[in-house]
């Protein structure tokens, strides 16, 4: 309950149909299956807005179904640190420009990276 209220404090009330509040951010992020072993198996996406549960990613270059576990890599903006996490993909929804919007559920984060997120979305306008 104190984690809701401090991300309250942080995020507002923008979107509070939302259990957790996004922001939106411009950023890259990596990703690659679960259990896919090499750094070549990367690939790179968009990643539209984030919040402490998950994110929205725009047009994987593969398609994906829901239920989907991925490898994932965010460097935060204006920082040298790097967030991995696993993520699921919970929904899947053509956007305006004919492409795949992709929400994804945080499902391990660690604490550091529960830190790091905190810090970065209160950093976050």
């Amino acid at each position: 309950m104190l984690l809701k209220k401090l991300l309250f404090f942080i995020c507002g009330d923008k979107y509070n149909h939302r259990q957790y509040p996004r922001k939106e951010i411009n950023a890259v992020i990596k990703y690659r299956l679960h259990r896919e072993k090499g750094e070549d198996n990367y690939e790179y996406a968009y990643c539209k807005n984030i919040s402490f549960g998950g994110i929205l990613v725009e047009n994987l270059e593969k398609p994906f179904e829901v239920g989907t576990v991925l490898d994932m890599q965010l460097t935060v903006p204006g920082e040298n640190t790097v967030l991995f996490f696993l993520g699921k993909i919970v929904h899947k929804e053509t956007n305006e420009s004919g492409k795949f919007d992709y929400g994804v559920k945080f499902i391990n984060k660690t604490v550091e990276v529960k830190t790091k997120l905190i810090e970065f979305l209160a950093m976050l306008k």
